[in-house]
């Protein structure tokens, strides 16, 4: 039933897919995905006006876009424009995403800053890269020059270039010095390590690597 006063509901149904959503049916052939806390207050045969309408389909699209980012964040951390790129592959009107986003701010959940700051602790742990890397890195993933800048202003290349030389000097182990030369020079330039520093990485990883042979051979 539709008329000046509104739209009426003909049904209200559980998504299988979705637990903890329900499909609203409206009487003029539009449905309304919502939470069920959402949804709580609705039953059929209630008539809605367009005012309500309107305001129950953008909360309904909050709470997916929100949950949706959740979900993201907990694969892993990820910056402000990353999920904003996510939003809108979800075709969400900007007013949502908006209001999604300052959700995520508000609680916590978005902070280019601390993304950008486990990023750098992060690879320098399991991947370690040079400044010029990481910056281009964090520039990928949206994250501002002045954003980069704080979270790479501690950051110890030279023991991040110790750290990558003796990760690629164990794939070398056992070949001659010149082909040990080139392709840790190789491996350590690729990751972002400024050619001036190198030289000297790669002739420490090597004595460290031939002192070990030497010992493992006595």
């Amino acid at each position: 039933m539709q008329n000046e006063a509104g739209t009426a509901i003909v049904n209200i149904r559980r998504e299988a897919r979705r637990r903890g959503w329900v499909q609203v049916q409206l009487a003029d052939g539009r449905q309304l995905r919502l939470p069920e806390s959402l949804a709580a207050g609705l039953h059929r045969g209630a008539v809605l006006g367009e005012e309500q309408i309107r305001s129950l389909e953008a909360r309904g699209q909050q709470e997916r876009g929100f949950q949706h980012a959740l979900q993201l964040l907990a694969r892993r951390p990820r910056s402000e424009a990353e999920i904003r790129q996510r939003l809108r592959k979800r075709e969400l009107p900007a007013e949502v995403q908006e209001a999604v986003i300052g959700r995520l701010a508000q609680l916590g959940y978005l902070d280019d800053e601390a993304f950008a700051r486990a990023w750098v602790e992060n690879r320098l742990a399991f991947r370690p890269r040079g400044r010029s890397m990481l910056r281009y890195e964090l520039r990928q993933k949206g994250v501002s020059e002045e954003t980069i800048q704080k979270a790479l202003a501690d950051f110890d290349e030279e023991r991040a270039l110790q750290l990558a030389a003796h990760k690629g000097a164990r794939k070398y182990r056992g070949q001659a010095w010149q082909t040990f030369r080139q392709r840790l020079t190789g491996y350590l330039a690729r990751r972002g390590f400024p050619y001036a520093i190198i030289p000297s990485a790669v002739r420490r990883a090597w004595e460290a690597t031939v002192g070990a042979q030497e010992e493992s051979e006595e």
